[in-house]
């Protein structure tokens, strides 16, 4: 009975470990658009022509509460993000940008949801399907800047993105640009809960860890007395 009360206290440990690792989330910048529009701007998906404008700010309709949107305003059209989320931000290597969207038109073309670049590289997530962010709903997208997950350096067709140009590119990072043109003709796309997060995230804090093996080992203790 010993050994099930010891075994029924690991898994608990273990339970409380990942539950602990969930909460401690390392969040590097983030944007809920609660009060206002906190600098994002609409500009060019390929950060190359055209000054960026003002995004429309909206207090309600958004996932939930404010939000975020833009017409067909560029040529590429898409979302850029401010400073918070610029500079070097090398921590987020392995991690990832989150957010939540939706274009009130639809089509059936492959898309790249996300642009990073220092100025002088640009660089593509993965392709993914228009459908993917189409309709009046929110749909949730998670992009990991991991280069072996399909990033290139250019919106079609280019050539595989390389760690080490990766890595690079985030210690330096000028532009990140959430695309805003998933329709071949006009667009109306909506915004909220950007969310940018650093490799470690969902790895227990390292006090948490040991408040937790410490207590295990109470427990261990009181039972190893009793049998």
């Amino acid at each position: 009975m010993t050994f099930i009360k010891i075994g029924r206290c690991l898994a608990l440990a273990v339970l409380i470990l990942g539950a602990a690792g969930s909460l401690n989330a390392s969040v590097i910048a983030s944007s809920t658009f609660d009060t206002n529009d906190e600098g994002w701007m609409n500009g060019n998906f390929d950060g190359t022509t055209g000054s960026p404008t003002s995004v429309n700010y909206f207090s309600t309709g958004g996932n939930p509460a404010g939000q975020i949107q833009v017409y067909d305003n560029y040529y590429w059209n898409a979302f850029l993000a401010p400073a918070a989320f610029l500079g070097n931000q090398s921590a987020a290597y392995l991690g990832t940008l989150t957010f939540d969207i939706y274009d009130n038109y639809t089509d059936s073309s492959l898309e790249p949801a996300v642009m990073i670049s220092d100025g002088t590289n640009f660089l593509y997530s993965p392709l993914l399907l228009d459908s993917s962010v189409q309709g009046p709903t929110w749909h949730s997208l998670s992009v990991q800047f991991l280069a072996s997950t399909g990033w290139t350096n250019s919106l079609y067709g280019g050539s595989p993105v390389s760690e080490a140009l990766m890595q690079s590119v985030l210690s330096n990072l000028q532009i990140i640009a959430i695309e805003a043109d998933w329709h071949s003709g006009d667009d109306d796309v909506h915004l909220d809960n950007v969310i940018l997060r650093s490799a470690n995230a969902g790895v227990p804090e390292p006090a948490s860890v040991l408040m937790f093996l410490g207590g295990l080992s109470l427990v261990l203790a009181k039972l190893r007395k009793r049998s």
